[in-house]
């Protein structure tokens, strides 16, 4: 979300300031405070998205966890050894430690 979000700023901002700038050579106050007013629409709008997004995700997420665990629990169950002895670890959980 970050990569996106760092990729697409970037143009916008770019194409806002070039705005801004030529509206402001030419004196145009009006046109100036219409394109500071689409800014801050505009960043209003990629923060809701970016926040709603990262919602969904957090969600999502937090429902993988316990899944994660019982494989965990069901990997730590089997009584397998490498050549060196150590315990078979395909993945290994960090446990909520609360």
């Amino acid at each position: 979300m970050e990569t996106m979000v760092g990729e697409f700023v970037p143009v916008l901002v770019g194409q806002i300031t070039t705005a801004a700038i030529a509206a402001a050579l030419t004196g145009d106050e009006q046109r100036v405070k219409q394109i500071e007013a689409r800014a801050k629409a505009m960043e209003t709008r990629i923060e809701q998205e970016v926040e709603a997004r990262a919602d969904r995700l957090e969600a999502r997420a937090e429902a993988l966890c316990p899944k994660l665990i019982e494989l965990d629990d069901i990997e730590n169950a089997f009584d397998i050894r490498l050549d060196d002895g150590s315990p078979l670890a395909l993945m290994e959980i960090e446990r909520d430690r609360h």
